[in-house]
């Protein structure tokens, strides 16, 4: 069975990890399935970039709402065409973390979607379509975004004036294709 057709209906909560084809160790099915009707629906791709954010970040992420069943999307006032309906969204607690090293973290994850809820505490992560909605106090998004755009600094040949020039030539080229 292909991991996106996952689907538990009708329970309150979904079972333990599969024992194949499960790849996000840091996450439990049981974490990404639907608050209301425990069914599991999930994207891989987006899934994907959640565990990539949870290495770069080296703490648990406490995940809010993953995947939203249509019901239960309606009765908490989700958009129509909610990420969480496709899987493709995470509502993130993040305590003991700084909210604008969270999103540098995210958008390098791959997320395009973000949703900013400083008052319930959590942050919406997705990745739908490149878009955000609400603020959180002290944080820049555009600023964030342009930060992880920029390219990293060259590196310095600071050891070139003591080569030869054939050794900076080689250095150069190493650089070059680094």
């Amino acid at each position: 069975m292909e991991i996106a057709k996952l689907y538990w209906p009708n329970h309150t909560h979904a079972p333990t990890t599969p024992e194949t084809g499960w790849r996000w160790p840091n996450f439990r099915p049981s974490e990404l399935a639907c608050k209301g009707s425990g069914s599991l629906k999930i994207d891989p791709a987006s899934l994907d970039k959640l565990q990539d954010l949870r290495a770069t970040i080296g703490k648990p992420l406490r995940i809010l709402s993953a995947y939203r069943s249509p019901a239960h999307n309606r009765k908490v006032g989700g958009a129509t065409n909610s990420q969480h309906l496709q899987a493709k969204a995470f509502d993130v607690m993040q305590k003991d973390l700084d909210p604008a090293q969270f999103v540098a973290a995210a958008i390098r994850a791959g997320f395009t979607g973000f949703g900013f809820y400083p008052d319930q505490g959590f942050i919406h992560i997705d990745t739908g379509p490149a878009r955000h909605w609400g603020s959180w106090p002290g944080l820049d998004l555009d600023k964030i975004k342009a930060e992880v755009a920029r390219p990293a600094p060259a590196r310095s040949l600071s050891i070139a004036p003591r080569l030869g020039p054939v050794a900076r030539a080689v250095a150069a080229l190493r650089l070059a294709f680094a």
